[in-house]
């Protein structure tokens, strides 16, 4: 209901009346559903999601180095995972036309960049939005660097892993709107957010959350300079931005613990036993 171009963008209201419970992580997840699908808050259990379990319940460091067929020994680990800005089956475009690369720079410099993690002891993992995942795998697929790794959908199934199962490995993420974020901020690690295009993005299809810099709890980079800059801050001050991160984090998550499998398992056994 808050898109500005597709009012059934994800569901709607009628797809959301056959529905009998939807489980969220906290009354702001609540308030969020209610504006995008108009779901009656009654329907609604803040039970946490299951997903940020996996992310503790999992090695993901062993599952990454298996995918990727390296040693992580002594290195950090950077996820690239921003939203989609061309939906490829329907050709929309969400923020600026030109920015469907694994990274939302204008003119990014890959050589420089790797040249750059090999020097801080870094690698970067980029996994791009499934909506734009094969225009941009056309671009990287043949492309190989010791300290980027471009990842798909399909590696991940090839080795029967799920992106949650090895997400925990990350130390931080870059991406610009993407609800990844949440991620890294429940498990209170640092985020850098790429806001080339965030006019765009407003105009085309609105944030979900305003004021932007006050819910996104990180520095927010518009070129490469500003990029590797920044990724150097966060890994010398393990401070940088952690009060704002620790101010949202409660309000995005009722519960901080690894129990949200439990309590939804245990609202499914609630509604089963109402059905039978």
């Amino acid at each position: 209901m808050m898109d500005k171009k597709d009012k059934n963008s994800g569901g709607n209201p009628q797809i959301f009346e056959k529905v009998d419970v939807v489980c969220v992580a906290s009354e702001l997840h609540m308030i969020a559903n209610s504006a995008f699908y108009a779901i009656p808050e009654n329907k609604y259990r803040i039970t946490g999601l299951p997903r940020t379990d996996t992310l503790f319940f999992t090695n993901g460091k062993a599952n990454l180095e298996k995918l990727l067929g390296i040693s992580l020994k002594g290195k950090r680990v950077i996820f690239n995972m921003p939203t989609f800005h061309v939906f490829e089956q329907t050709g929309r475009i969400e923020g600026r036309a030109g920015l469907n690369d694994s990274f939302k720079i204008h003119n990014f410099d890959y050589n420089e960049f790797n040249n750059f993690l090999k020097q801080h002891n870094l690698i970067c993992v980029s996994k791009v939005h499934h909506g734009e995942e094969a225009t941009v795998y056309t671009k990287t697929k043949d492309v190989h660097y010791d300290n980027i790794f471009f990842i798909t959908n399909y590696d991940l199934e090839k080795h029967d892993l799920d992106l949650y199962e090895i997400l925990g490995a990350g130390d931080l993420l870059i991406t610009d709107y993407s609800t990844v974020y949440n991620d890294f901020l429940f498990m209170n690690k640092p985020t850098i957010f790429v806001v080339t295009d965030i006019e765009e993005y407003r105009k085309n299809r609105g944030l979900a959350l305003e004021p932007y810099d006050f819910w996104m709890a990180g520095p927010k980079v518009k070129s490469q300079r500003e990029l590797q800059e920044e990724i150097l801050k966060c890994f010398s001050d393990s401070g940088y931005y952690k009060e704002h991160r620790e101010r949202l984090r409660p309000v995005f998550f009722k519960y901080i613990d690894t129990n949200s499998i439990y309590r939804t398992w245990k609202v499914i056994d609630e509604v089963m036993s109402q059905i039978s």
